[in-house]
């Protein structure tokens, strides 16, 4: 009996891939080049963030070479059918040409991190990352995007002048989080007892730490009106290396107070809730709740 997986083309076998990951592959003609009767076609297939091209004398020729250099690359295999140079075109619907999605977007990020998480988390088979925009903060004329990017059950938050900043923040920094965890790893092998060794690494060393602003928590008396919380927490930040980000809830609560989350870039990942009259008093409340969470950590 003939073995069905030899009958599959490139095509179907990256369907059911897709398919398997909740994606769906989009293909599209983007140049014809050559002379009328030896035309040569040049197909892109786009999944999620990843990108892949393939080169035929007809259309399914082309497109049957671009679902396979799809799959060599989710694999990390060298391409079957290499392209060449292509001249970049834009993506249909789409406002990321290839060499702006290849490329640095002016924001310190080198490369394209949505484009490397999305890989990852395909090598890995783990579902792809979710995305969701949790506000927008400011005037049109200088709008800021907070982005939530989820990873099973990891979380990280960017901001950023436009969607795409922000979803490229969010993206790095959650392939920082992602580092420690082995390539061949399942999902089904993911939980808590992983991260026990690493967190609790983490607090040895948070408490061993000889940072001045840290070690002061101990003998502060947060309840002081005359600190300034988020200047605090930030210099603690800067001192033991990790990132503070405020995110103000657009909802208030049932009486009418503002909120504010503060997400502490530790390992694990801490979340504080701070609730006041204000705005500013939201933030710094969670400031102040995110220092009595360092001060409990932290103590000797």
């Amino acid at each position: 009996m003939a073995n069905p997986q030899l009958a599959k083309t490139p095509i179907s076998m990256l369907q059911e891939l897709c398919t398997k990951r909740g994606l769906t592959p989009k293909y599209d003609v983007v140049a014809v080049e050559g002379a009328v009767h030896e035309p040569t076609f040049v197909y892109r297939v786009q999944v999620g963030e990843m990108m892949a091209q393939g080169l035929g004398s007809s259309k399914k020729k082309a497109k049957h070479c671009a679902a396979q250099n799809m799959l060599d690359k989710i694999s990390g295999a060298p391409e079957s059918c290499p392209v060449g140079q292509v001249p970049p075109t834009e993506l249909p619907n789409s406002s990321i040409s290839i060499g702006e999605t290849n490329g640095d977007a002016g924001d310190g990020i080198h490369g394209n991190p949505v484009g490397q998480l999305q890989e990852m988390t395909m090598t890995r088979h783990w579902p792809p990352p979710q995305y969701d925009l949790l506000q927008e903060i400011g005037q049109p004329h200088e709008r800021e995007f907070v982005l939530l990017c989820k990873v099973l059950k990891w979380t990280e938050i960017g901001r950023g002048r436009s969607k795409k900043l922000a979803k490229r923040q969010a993206a790095d920094k959650m392939m920082e989080q992602l580092k420690n965890i082995p390539p061949d790893q399942k999902v089904e092998e993911v939980n808590d007892d992983d991260f026990l060794p690493l967190v609790s690494q983490f607090h040895k060393k948070l408490k061993s730490s000889a940072g001045e602003s840290l070690a002061s928590l101990q003998t502060r008396q947060l309840e002081k009106p005359d600190i300034n919380y988020c200047q605090l927490l930030q210099e603690i930040a800067l001192e033991q290396n990790f990132e503070v980000t405020y995110v103000d809830v657009e909802e208030k609560n049932i009486n009418g107070m503002y909120q504010c989350l503060v997400q502490l870039s530790t390992l694990p990942v801490a979340v504080c809730h701070g609730v006041a009259a204000t705005s500013d008093g939201a933030q710094a409340q969670a400031a102040h709740n995110a220092l009595h969470y360092l001060k409990i950590m932290t103590k000797k």
